[in-house]
């Protein structure tokens, strides 16, 4: 009975590719810059653009379109916390 070989991933790489399944690719990461304009975003939403931004080599490559959709949000954020007081 042939046997299966070893794998040759390690610990460390599953983690990494489970974490990496849970990021949004780019377009689900704008979204979520959008969607963060209309309302406060969700921990695991703030998250997961922090990382996209950092780990993405596209995103990399276009910080400045993604930092200006940031910090809409983060404008709008603030308003929204004028508001409420």
């Amino acid at each position: 009975m042939p046997t299966k070989p070893p794998s040759s991933r390690t610990a460390k790489d599953r983690f990494m590719e489970a974490v990496c399944e849970q990021l949004p690719n780019c377009s689900k990461a704008m979204a979520i810059v959008e969607t963060g304009i209309e309302r406060d975003l969700s921990v695991k939403e703030r998250i997961a653009l922090k990382y996209h931004g950092r780990l993405c080599p596209f995103c990399a490559c276009a910080t400045g379109k993604f930092e200006s959709a940031l910090t809409r949000m983060r404008e709008a954020q603030a308003e929204r916390q004028l508001e409420k007081s």
